[in-house]
């Protein structure tokens, strides 16, 4: 779901450490669209994330670390996708907690990114290929705390995630 095409990349983390709240909030195992995704923290408070995915009748592995914060309502985060090699930046997109125990995630609006620094109102790049648009800006905690998030990010399409919650065993 993060991995497209079009994406915000930031050179920057949105935070040094994921506050404890949060990391209770987004911790524990998720069910995807085509996988699971199990979310744990370290002790500096870095998320890692592990998506276990059937793929060509065998399983893979797909593992990355990110950082979280909270900005109005919504976190915002910031995924090193590809942790082991050297990448513009970091994958920037949205989750909201919902009912029922899921979770929603939701990708920036691209070609409002893209229109900000295009107006030297937001400080950064654009690359655009025949078929891709990757923005990288430098940073991303400024303009998502002095920016409505509804213009910034796509929230009518969303990846549903729901919590996988242990059955208790009957002793």
């Amino acid at each position: 779901f993060l991995t497209s095409c079009d994406a915000v990349l930031t050179t920057n983390h949105i935070t040094d450490a994921t506050a404890d709240l949060l990391q209770d909030e987004l911790t524990g195992a998720w069910q995807a669209e085509d996988g699971v995704i199990q979310i744990e923290f370290d002790e500096g408070g870095t998320g890692h994330f592990a998506f276990l995915e059937w793929k060509e009748d065998q399983f893979e592995i797909s593992q990355s670390r990110f950082q979280a914060l909270e900005v109005k309502g919504t976190t915002i985060l910031t995924v090193d996708e590809s942790p082991d090699e050297d990448d513009d930046g970091f994958i920037l997109a949205a989750v909201r907690q919902a009912e029922n125990n899921e979770m929603h995630a939701f990708k920036p609006q691209v070609n409002v990114f893209a229109k900000l620094v295009e107006n030297d109102r937001l400080e950064g790049k654009v690359e655009k290929g025949k078929h891709t648009t990757q923005v990288i800006i430098d940073d991303a905690g400024k303009i998502v705390s002095n920016t409505p998030l509804e213009k910034l990010f796509n929230f009518e399409n969303k990846m549903v995630l729901k919590r996988i919650i242990a059955l208790e065993s009957e002793d």
